[in-house]
């Protein structure tokens, strides 16, 4: 039996544009950080079978802003006469993840994992700030996180080469929208109509002494985003992922992961229209993404 405790972020956005961008009205600033605290176990059924399973204790916050045009001002909307929208939020639920590793023969294994949905009910202040007035309601909205279905596969070429593959399915489906309930009665909706994805992964990793492994990939990762319904604040597009990394062996016990990914993604259309129903406004924002990202990450592995 073997257990252990695992701190990672399954999920995140970050967009931050300048305030006087042209698509300011449907989005200005999108944050959203999910963090997962996993409590985890693992028992070894037999020598060629291993199971395992984690509680995933998980804090989502939201921060969303978006500029409010004010049609009235002399010569219409601008920078200058906008308001302001702020939605920030938070939540802690839980979910859990379960697997299975199978050593299939003496140079394959197999592991197959199960990760729930989470539901999130976020609950926080929206703050309006227009024409001088400044006005915060309580607010409420519900975010369901998706399931993710993950198969592995582990191939040893020789005792220091082995090959690696992944498949996982995205149960994106269950993002639909995020409505916003505000105390006064009121609802905000930003329709996102995500669709059920499929990822493929492939890498291999080489042992290059007894305290160095090095490994690399690449992944191709479909968009749940539709044309229809993509907007600034998930400007998402299908992405290949490139990838390299390194462990350094501290002892028997102790392990530092590194790791470097670069992200290209494919430019995608926008087609948006934003309705602001108190001042009888709506705003269309027409565009193309054009995306890419670098991840560094390190990590520390303690065997007990």
């Amino acid at each position: 039996l073997w257990a252990g405790l695992a701190v990672t972020v399954p999920f995140g956005l970050k967009n931050d544009y300048k305030t006087d961008y042209f698509g300011r009205y449907d989005s200005t600033k999108s944050t959203f950080l999910a963090v997962d605290v996993a409590p985890t176990v693992a028992y070894r059924l037999s020598d060629r079978v291993s199971l395992g399973g984690a509680i995933n204790f998980q804090r989502a916050d939201a921060e969303l802003v978006n500029a409010i045009p004010n049609p009235l001002a002399p010569g219409g909307p601008s920078p200058a006469t906008d308001g302001t929208f702020t939605v920030e939020a938070d939540d802690w639920s839980i979910g859990f993840t379960a697997g299975i590793l199978v050593q299939a023969a003496p140079d394959l294994r197999i592991g197959v994992s199960y990760r729930s949905s989470v539901k999130h009910r976020l609950k926080g202040d929206a703050t309006t700030e227009f024409a001088g007035t400044t006005t915060v309601q309580e607010l409420t909205a519900d975010v369901d996180l998706p399931e993710i279905v993950s198969a592995g596969f582990a191939y040893d070429m020789t005792a220091d080469v082995t090959l690696l593959a992944q498949v996982n399915y995205y149960g994106w489906s269950s993002f639909e929208e995020v409505r916003l309930e505000l105390d006064d009665g009121s609802e905000l909706a930003t329709v996102e109509d995500f669709r059920n994805v499929w990822g493929v992964s492939v890498g291999a990793q080489v042992r290059v002494d007894e305290s160095w492994t090095l490994r690399g990939g690449v992944e191709y990762d479909r968009s749940p985003s539709r044309d229809a319904f993509r907007s600034t604040r998930i400007p998402d597009a299908d992405r290949i992922w490139t990838a390299v990394g390194a462990t350094y062996r501290i002892s028997d016990s102790v392990a530092v992961d590194l790791s470097f990914v670069h992200m290209f993604a494919n430019s995608e259309p926008i087609n948006r229209t934003t309705a602001f129903p108190l001042l009888a406004t709506t705003v269309e924002t027409v565009g193309t993404t054009k995306t890419s990202s670098n991840v560094l990450g390190i990590g520390l592995r303690g065997n007990f």
